[in-house]
């Protein structure tokens, strides 16, 4: 029996063309479209169509691994991409409902910048802004911004901490009613009602006030993805959405349940904060069509592609025959589980890794493939989670995990866009809807709203 109070959560992960390497090279694909607002407009009205809470924009701001020749960059589509802060205040005016959630790295911005930037779009998309807080992962970033590479991990830890309270202490610096707009008197504000907020801390400053109005929201929506516990902690203390990439339902259920257990401590209802695994999917009316969009697309994953996703299993992927059959991975306890060319660019706990060398290992076993063969479906063996089938078996596995605590709802990762995408509107939300697991319209207008998460009254009046 399904709880017609709590329905699944939606939202599209936007990797560009899509989630899966070889996406660009796919039928009906433009791979021009990742330089052309047209193609997220079509995505972004897409999932508006399909209901979606949000559109997310994961961000780097680097072209990755260049300098590395082993890998097979000229392959990837996702060297190059538009800033999603400025995509999305495009986006804001093309759209009515659904949520947008870009990346702000901490690490390499001023937070009142920021503020600014989260509480423009907030306003000009009616209450529809969000943020991935992040900061900051890739060597490649850090060299863009002046560094020899990533500064200190505790350094970053330390300074995006001060970076979220100045954001938030600036988006509270004019109270709700402060403006008082009064032709007759002449007065536009209440003085006492706008706010320095004067904040020091040991690694940054700010006074404020912010010089916009409060946002409609109040505070903009916080979106964090990761695996470390000092990630888990402080989505439990601050976030509104949690992103994790789990491949199996009971990592998945662990993870949903150490979070949620955190947020106790913090004071906090644990429906305060969404979690939100990735899935891709390749959905079809039969199996048998579905399985041939992931075989099509695997088809058509370059070797060299594929050995690069291969390297926090095997020592040099690249030096070994690729024509002789693929050799079981056993892990050390020197080996990383960090991929240079991971999707989601975080770290993942030593359970996930494992959790993906099983299931690789299982494809070793079953299928007995060469190491290019083996290299061609890495890109679907990764650590989220992968379902291939008809709508009712991507809707039987969406449910098993949000029925029995392992997700609040889902962040999909399209393999491909905009096809990716429209065939889980067009064949899955529908499922779910009759399943009475998912809306059948919006709540409300603002992403806030959507979420089903309080918008917080500002810190002075309360």
């Amino acid at each position: 029996m399904t709880n017609p109070k709590r329905q699944m959560k939606m939202g599209v992960s936007m990797h560009v063309m899509g989630y899966h390497p070889g996406s660009w090279t796919m039928p009906g694909v433009n791979p021009n479209g990742l330089m052309e607002l047209k193609h997220f407009a079509h995505v972004a009205q897409t999932a508006e169509r399909g209901l979606f809470d949000m559109m997310f924009l994961a961000d780097h701001a680097a072209s990755r691994n260049l300098a590395n020749l082993k890998l097979a960059r000229e392959n990837h589509h996702n060297n190059v991409k538009l800033e999603p802060l400025m995509l999305l205040s495009a986006l804001a005016t093309m759209t009515s409902h659904v949520g947008l959630v870009s990346t702000v790295n901490a690490t390499y911005n001023a937070p009142y910048t920021i503020a600014r930037i989260l509480a423009s779009v907030d306003h000009i998309s009616k209450g529809r802004m969000g943020w991935n807080f992040v900061t900051g992962f890739c060597p490649d970033e850090a060299r863009n911004y002046g560094y020899d590479g990533l500064p200190d991990q505790v350094l970053r830890k330390e300074r995006g901490q001060e970076f979220v309270d100045i954001v938030q202490a600036l988006m509270d610096s004019w109270e709700d009613d402060a403006m008082i707009r009064d032709k007759e008197t002449g007065i536009f504000f209440d003085r006492d009602k706008v706010h320095f907020i004067n904040y020091a801390g040991e690694h940054l400053k700010s006074r404020g006030p912010l010089d916009i109005c409060r946002p409609p929201q109040g505070q903009i929506p916080m979106v964090m993805a990761g695996d470390s516990l000092s990630t888990k902690t402080l989505a439990a203390k601050r976030a509104d959405v949690l992103y994790s990439a789990k491949s199996t339902f009971e990592l998945a259920r662990d993870y949903y349940a150490e979070v949620k257990g955190l947020m106790a401590g913090f004071g906090r209802d644990p429906e305060a904060l969404k979690i939100m695994p990735g899935m891709m999917v390749f959905v079809a009316k039969t199996e048998s069509e579905a399985r041939e969009k992931l075989e099509r697309i695997t088809a058509t994953t370059p070797v060299q592609v594929g050995l690069s996703e291969m390297l926090p299993y095997y020592d040099d992927p690249f030096g070994m025959d690729l024509n002789a059959p693929a050799p079981e991975i056993v892990l050390d306890a020197a080996q990383s589980p960090k991929g240079p060319l991971h999707n989601s660019g975080g770290t993942h706990s030593g359970a996930a890794l494992q959790s993906a060398v099983d299931r690789i290992n299982a494809v070793i076993r079953d299928r007995k493939p060469t190491l290019a063969e083996l290299a061609r479906l890495m890109p679907s063996l990764g650590v989220w989670k992968v379902v291939v089938g008809t709508p009712a078996q991507v809707a039987d596995e969406m449910e098993h995990w949000f029925l029995n605590g392992a997700a609040d709802g889902f962040n999909l990762q399209p393999p491909y866009m905009p096809a990716g995408l429209e065939d889980f509107v067009d064949l899955v939300v529908p499922e779910l809807q009759r399943r009475g697991l998912y809306r059948s319209s919006y709540e409300g207008t603002t992403l806030r709203d959507n979420l089903g998460i309080k918008r917080p009254a500002d810190r002075w009046a309360a």
